[in-house]
């Protein structure tokens, strides 16, 4: 049984997010796009569900909605469903800091994608502004590359 620790190092994430990003894939074109990303406390059950989206002009490039739940330890982890079909648990760390935290999550499981092998997301809060990067392994590109990069403004708590 996996033991749960307080969601309070989770709640500067809380909240609703909006900037823009870069998305960058081998054989495609950069995309910048707009994001918007909302955080919300389940209290009954511990943890933040979150829904983010990205757009590029007016059509939606990704959507995921998902749950970052606190274990012991400082451990974290995420569990989404994206627009695409995949599903993704990814475990890691949290740390906090004077203005904020950083959760930094490597993948378990995917499924349903058989080109993912491993990714990695960082998500950095320093007071209103949360940036974060994630780096995927593909047997499209079988090594390490930055794939998202964005920066995004709290808009409210």
């Amino acid at each position: 049984m996996i033991k749960q620790w307080t969601i309070d190092p989770l709640l500067p994430l809380v909240g609703t997010w909006t900037g823009t990003g870069t998305a960058v894939y081998p054989g495609r074109d950069t995309a910048q796009y707009r994001e918007q990303c909302v955080f919300e406390v389940d209290e009954r059950r511990g943890l933040l569900h979150y829904e983010q989206k990205a757009w590029v002009d007016d059509l939606i490039l990704a959507w995921e909605s998902g749950f970052i739940r606190p274990l012991a330890d400082g451990q974290v982890d995420l569990i989404n469903a994206q627009n695409n079909g995949r599903v993704e648990v990814m475990q890691g760390t949290l740390t906090t800091t004077d203005v904020g935290l950083d959760i930094l999550l490597h993948s378990v499981l995917y499924g349903n994608d058989d080109k993912m092998i491993e990714a990695q997301r960082e998500i950095q809060v320093q007071g209103e502004n949360l940036h974060y990067t994630v780096w995927t392994l593909t047997h499209v590109q079988p090594t390490m590359f930055l794939h998202l990069d964005a920066q995004l403004k709290k808009e409210r708590s």
